[in-house]
This record gives C-alpha cells, structure tokens and sequence, in this order.
C-alpha cells in the first residue's frame, strides 16, 4: 500500500494523469515507449536465440570423494582379552555439485569453469535431450578459470563463438544455465552488457564483462550471448550479499576465453606468451619528464637480458602505448595481452621513445619456468 501510494504521489509531482487501470499518460500525443508489436519483435527475438543455443547447453555433474576420518580409541577402552586399542573409521561421503557448460566442438568438446571442476573424482554431463554421460577432464587454466572437458559422443550441436570486444555496454545478452538444481537445467534469463574490463574476484586474469541478467549458483560455466545468437561469455561469477542474484554477474570474454579453450584442446595445458620485460603506469611526472603529449602507456624499468623484448630492441625507459592497436595503460593490460598471444605470433608494439612514436615488431616467446615450474615474473606478467 505505501508503494503505491509512493507511485501515485510521483505521478502527481511530474504532472502525470493517472488512472485507476494502472496507464498513466503524459499527453495527448504522448507515445508508448514499446509499442505491442516491437514487443513481439523482440520477444520472438529472445525465443530464437534460445531455440538455436539451448541444444549446446549442458549441466555438468560433479562428485567428489571426501575420506572418512579414523579414530583410535584410548587405552582404556581397548579389548579386555588383549587385542589391544580399537580404529574405528569413518565411512567415506559423496559432496555433489553442480554447474553449467556449453558445447564448442561437434565432436564433444565441452567449456565449464575450472572451479566447478576443479579437485573432483568424477564428472557427468548433462545434456538438453536428458542423455547423460561420463566426461573427461581435458585441461585447466586456473588462471582465467576456464576448463574443457569431453565426451565421445559425434555430431553434437556446438555453439558459435562471437566478438566480446564489438559488445557494447547497454546491449542485450542472454545468460543460460542450471540455477540450483539440475532440474531447473536449460532455465534462461535475459539483460544487458552493465559494465566491461572488471577486475573483481582476484585471479591472475581477470577482463569480466558485467551483467544483470540473473546468475545464480549453478549457472557458472553457463553462455553468455548476444542477440545474434554467439557466445560473448562465459558465465562465472556473482556479487551477492544474499547467496543469489542481485543483478551484478560477471563472465569472462569470449575475446579471452576462446584462445584460451583453443590452446587447452590443442595442448592439454597453457604456455603463456612472454615479452619479457618489467613494466610500471606512467603518471603525470614521467609523462612531463619524456615530452610526452598525454599521460598514457606503461615505461619499461627491466628486463631479461636474452628476452623477446631484448631481442626486439626495447630499451630502459620506452614507454608502451599499445600492443597489437591495443592500449596497454596498465602493466596487468600488458601482460593478459601478452598472456594470450600465440607463442612465434609476431606483434606490433607502439612505443614513445625520445620524443617520437614508432613501431617496434616482436615475436612472442614462452614464458620461462622457475625451478618449481612456476612460471616466471607471475602468470601474467609481461
């Protein structure tokens, strides 16, 4: 009751005519913002991107094994003929979860996130049809919580992967998955593109695009997709302070996510590219000190003597405009286009240098490994 009456006191505040069937006007030649048949229009527009992705969805079903504990009881509880103290051991437990995934390759390729499959003992896929079968994990990448899986199952409807770089904040999308339950499998629900290149959750890799179409706890691993029916991302995590949606998710691009699933197929693992360089932002003073016409880039402040950069011919001091047209105002921008590269790929780098811009062409090398075979400088490090 206070709502309404909330809503009729606005109405009369801006000058509205309200009547009691609930369409206020504001004119005579006042127009509907949608009009009944752009409705419809978008409404049939919304069934065929369900219609023609749905079949590529699928539910991934996880199991994992947690050891019962063992208990040795005190002595004198032990077996008065001798046998001595008593292990008593707790049986083992099933801890299900569940998440979502999307078909990529016809031949049962299969893209989740790394944290609905991570630490498991068995996975099962789901499919639209209601068929279930056993699936193997083919690689990881924790780094951009990404993983690929497969089931040797041929001819599978796979979906198509679209530009998250040409989607625009304000574009609709569409968000499908398993919300909860995996009988709410296939549940779909719709928004728009809030927000681009967040840096939420704290993993090494991080571009998210934001979104307030609901995303709910199973929906992880889900498709993220335009209005052409194309996968712009992957659907991987919320901002929440209830446990459900409150309209912030948040999916890793497809312009991240697809190299990332290509080399996982490909190598089971990811060789990150590698420059070879240390990087800091220019600020204002460093910007002055170099003559430069705006503060923009990252300055290069070490490297590796036999790196590719080295190898390049970058020097102390050179500022890094952009990578491959790219603008490369951060050192953490640097490194996950550097990350993401093909290793031997050639790249264009626009650098400020004594006070003129030229193009200096690399070739991406591997990054190194550290005795631990960890990789060296951090995993996106330039």
């Amino acid at each position: 009751m206070v709502l309404v009456f909330f809503a009729l006191v606005i109405g009369i505040i801006v000058g509205q005519k309200v009547d009691f069937r609930g369409t206020p006007t504001i004119g005579a030649s006042a127009r509907p913002v949608a009009a009944p048949e752009d409705l419809k229009k978008m409404s049939n527009t919304f069934a065929a991107i369900a219609e023609s992705v749905l079949p590529s969805v699928v539910s991934v079903n996880t199991t994992k094994i947690i050891p019962g504990r063992s208990f040795r009881f005190p002595f004198f509880f032990d077996d008065p003929f001798g046998e001595g103290p008593k292990i008593f051991r707790e049986p083992d437990r099933e801890v299900n979860s569940l998440g979502t995934g999307f078909i990529v390759r016809t031949d049962g390729y299969i893209v989740t996130n790394n944290h609905v499959v991570a630490g498991v003992d068995d996975v099962r896929v789901t499919l639209n049809n209601k068929q279930r079968y056993p699936a193997r994990i083919v690689g990881t990448d924790p780094a951009t919580d990404i993983a690929v899986l497969k089931i040797d199952i041929p001819n599978l409807p796979a979906v198509r992967w679209g530009n998250s770089d040409a989607a625009r904040v304000g574009d609709w999308v569409m968000a499908i998955g398993s919300p909860y339950d995996p009988a709410l499998s296939g549940s779909v629900t719709h928004g728009i593109i809030s927000a681009k290149g967040r840096k939420v959750i704290g993993l090494p890799i991080e571009d998210f695009i934001q979104t307030d179409a609901p995303i709910n706890p199973g929906n992880s691993g889900g498709p993220l997709v335009n209005l052409d029916a194309q996968v712009i991302g992957i659907n991987t995590a919320i901002f929440s302070r209830t446990g459900g949606s409150q309209g912030i998710g948040f999916a890793i691009p497809s312009a991240l996510a697809e190299s990332v699933v290509d080399k996982l197929i490909k190598e089971g693992r990811i060789v990150r590219g590698w420059l070879g360089v240390e990087v800091e932002p220019v600020d204002d003073l460093i910007a002055q000190q170099l003559g430069m016409p705006r503060t923009e880039g990252v300055i290069v402040t070490g490297g590796y003597r036999n790196g590719p950069a080295a190898q390049a011919g970058l020097y102390l001091r050179d500022v890094i405009l952009s990578f491959n047209n790219k603008p490369t105002n951060a050192p953490d921008e640097l490194g996950s286009l550097v990350a993401n590269a093909l290793i031997g790929s050639r790249a264009i780098l626009k650098i400020w240098r004594e006070g003129k811009t030229i193009q200096v062409p690399v070739t991406i090398g591997a990054r190194p490994t550290d005795r631990r075979g960890r990789p060296v400088g951090g995993v996106n490090a330039p």
